[in-house]
């Protein structure tokens, strides 16, 4: 049985409201974790941010394709840094 408990969240700082530097998915808990990338602890050391949970009740895999779209769409006008960075670390280290 699929079990539909995952969401997908946004992390907005509160010094730029609009300004989304995260978009991630996971087990209901997972928004208000702060056990993150380096690069998104950075960026919370310096500003407050909100959590915006833009789904909830879906599959893992719903859930990780919703993610990919909207980070996608954030990151295309400058926004979810804190995804990018990590990723570019991650490449930087193969």
């Amino acid at each position: 049985m699929i079990e539909n408990n995952c969401v997908v969240y946004l992390h907005e700082r509160k010094d730029k409201p609009g300004h989304i530097f995260y978009c991630g998915s996971g087990k209901p808990r997972r928004p208000y974790s702060r056990q993150r990338n380096p690069y998104w602890k950075n960026i919370v050391s310096k500003n407050d941010y909100n959590i915006h949970i833009v789904a909830k009740d879906l599959t893992e895999e719903e859930a990780r394709c919703l993610e990919g779209f909207i980070g996608h769409e954030f990151w295309s006008i400058g926004m979810c840094e804190a995804v990018l960075s990590f990723l570019l670390m991650a490449i930087n280290c193969m």
